[in-house]
């Protein structure tokens, strides 16, 4: 912890010695920060984290922004690079650091970049609690129906194939740079899918950047994928609202919503491993205070050999004139390691900050500092996630809310946090949200802590098996297609709306931002549904309404009216699909009554979206 109070009371003092012992002086720290922010150099279209990876890469993967995507390319070749993958204004490439430089100061280039980071967010008993066996039992497996699965890696899935824990229909797609068989993460997701919806058609597509990412899902569309499912999270690619454009994780879901493609993403394992708030420097240190007290430190503990990467965005999107900059201090040898170098004020880069940093030898307390630079004195709101690729570590100041990643947030995604399978209570490390614009998130949370052959059996809750929201999000994917087979005509929205309003409310009533509408639980498979015609008056000449009660699991039927004088049909009528649901709703029909005074009646049989027919429904007409 680094307390302003008392830096400044030590600063007044004047004792060089005095500081060093006893404090911090963060005049002098901010100064140093400053310092080391000028000397990085002003190249407004090569990012600062490129050229300090330089220093130790021989080459670098680089995005590269353009609106000459042909011209980027041939730079690319002249430079002596690789084009990897394009999508969109970006162009993923492979080159010699050396070339960097030369390559930003092409004309066709916009800017020079590193791709953005995708995070996996985790490490047979969710099925049954999801109630699946019993579509299963009914013939509904998800055949016929296409689902892709978007991860980072799937390693060992031919063995998985011959084990007979993946069908051997699986197709796998390697946008990731030959990578495919590397992480099992995607596996062990693939796995869950398997078991909830066996008779689909999967997809196992690698992806490695938002470039790949948008590659991947306009290869799912033309594949007539019907559900995409990814856990993996970005950060720091755009404000958090799911309004990111093309060439942000956000802008493959929309498009992958604009093409009827139901997209299902982890909304996180982010509780333990965020902060938010507003900018705060009550004593003018130059520094955040993350706590009344002054403390300007977020201190976590890193282990010798473990990864902490920190993503810091604030709210003044796409651009902004006030820099804010990362900085990690090694409070045990008193000195910076590491720190994020963006300029917002004068290369126009996003509002957004990162910077990682690896324990060499033994573990190190090491204090997250935000570091404010010249601009305009405001507020914004802040999110900062730490992340550590490697075991599990605890910030001293951290907070739930608004903890959802990108692109769960997306108003376009169906985002899942986690409970465990055993008792459906709350991962303490399942994303809470609002998002940064108010909504309700996550959509749906579904079981974790699952049995896993890559990440081994279940122990209880919290302890073993398939830890995480990456685990919840496959059982939502699976029961989804089971749901799309049983109603070939859902939209995405109807698939979606059907697995929340059969949900299990948890927590407060209605949808929350812990649980959002509560645990995913398919409901008695595709029941027909059930009518009742409603006694009817009419006059001769004039137009009766035939009414009648109608209700089913899956939310919509149509009904087709018979009208009768005695035995003979006079007129058949068929009604559009409406709402319908489980307790019942009223529909109508109009028919013109003839001028002759006889014995009326109607019958009405209602169809859902499945195809299944209720039995049929009489009343009579009464005249008068």
């Amino acid at each position: 912890m680094v307390y302003v109070a008392a830096a400044i009371a030590l600063a007044c003092a004047g004792s060089a010695s005095a500081r060093t012992d006893a404090a911090l002086d963060l005049q002098a720290l901010h100064d140093t920060l400053l310092r080391a922010h000028q000397n990085s150099g002003e190249s407004s279209k090569l990012d600062h984290r490129l050229a300090n990876a330089a220093l130790l890469d021989r080459t670098s993967r680089v995005v590269i922004e353009t609106r000459a995507s042909a011209a980027a390319r041939a730079a690319v070749v002249r430079a002596g690079g690789k084009i990897e993958a394009a999508a969109g204004g970006l162009v993923q490439a492979r080159l010699p650091s050396g070339a960097l430089a030369a390559l930003a100061d092409d004309p066709a280039v916009r800017r020079v970049r590193p791709p953005a980071l995708p995070v996996p967010f985790g490490t047979g008993e969710g099925v049954a609690a999801t109630n699946a066996p019993a579509w299963h039992a009914r013939g509904f497996t998800g055949a016929g129906v296409k689902l892709a699965i978007i991860d980072t890696g799937f390693g060992g899935y031919l063995q998985k194939q011959a084990d007979g824990e993946l069908p051997a229909s699986v197709v796998p797609v390697d946008f990731c740079s030959g990578r495919l068989d590397g992480g099992v993460h995607g596996t062990a997701v693939a796995e869950i899918v398997a078991d909830e919806a066996p008779g689909a058609q999967i997809y196992l597509i690698c992806m490695d950047s938002e470039v790949t990412l948008a590659k991947a899902e306009r290869y799912a569309r033309e594949q007539g994928v019907a559900v995409i499912t990814m856990s993996v999270g970005f950060f720091n690619t755009w404000r958090g609202d799911g309004k990111g454009p093309s060439g942000t994780p956000d802008g493959a879901v929309a498009d992958a919503r604009a093409g009827g493609i139901l997209w299902i993403n982890a909304a996180g394992n982010e509780a333990l491993n965020h902060w938010g708030g507003t900018y705060n420097d009550p004593f003018g240190a130059g520094f955040h205070s993350f706590a009344p007290s002054g403390d300007v430190s977020n201190t976590i503990r890193v282990p010798g050999g473990v990864s902490l990467c920190v993503f810091l965005r604030w709210d003044e999107w796409p651009t902004s004139d006030v820099d804010y900059d990362l900085a990690l201090y090694d409070e045990n040898a008193r000195r910076f390691v590491a720190r994020s170098v963006g300029d917002q004020r004068f290369n126009k880069d996003p509002p957004a900050e990162e910077t990682c940093y690896t324990a060499a030898a033994g573990a190190r307390t090491i204090g997250i500092m935000i570091s404010r630079g010249p601009g305009p004195a405001r507020t914004p709101a802040m999110d900062l996630y730490m992340e550590t690729f490697g075991p599990a570590l605890t910030p001293e100041y951290l907070s739930a809310e608004r903890s959802v990643a990108d692109p769960a947030a997306s108003a376009s995604a169906l985002g899942v946090g986690a409970v465990c399978w055993q008792s459906s209570a709350l991962e303490p490390f399942s994303s809470h949200g609002p998002t940064i614009d108010g909504r309700v998130k996550p959509d749906l949370v579904a079981p974790d802590g699952v049995s896993s052959t890559v990440f081994g059996p279940f122990a209880r809750c919290g302890v073993g098996g398939f830890l995480g929201t990456s685990a919840a999000a496959p059982h939502v994917a699976g029961a989804a297609v089971l749901v799309k087979q049983a109603f070939p005509s859902f939209t995405p929205a109807q698939i979606q709306d059907y697995l929340l309003r059969n949900a299990s409310d948890l927590g407060a009533p209605g949808p929350d931002n812990l649980f959002g509408a509560g645990a995913l639980l398919l409901p008695a498979p595709d029941l027909p549904p059930a009518i009742q015609a409603l006694n009817a008056r009419g006059k001769l000449k004039r137009v009766a309404t035939l009414q009648f009660r109608v209700s089913d699991d899956g939310g919509e039927a149509r009904e087709q009216v018979t009208v009768y004088r005695a035995a003979t049909a006079l007129a058949t009528i068929a009604a559009p699909f409406a709402s319908a649901s489980k307790d019942g709703e009223v529909h109508s029909v109009k028919w013109r009554v003839p001028a002759k005074k006889a014995s009326y009646r109607f019958c009405v049989v209602a169809t859902d979206r499945g195809g299944n027919a209720s039995g049929q429904s009489c009343a009579p007409i009464r005249l008068g």
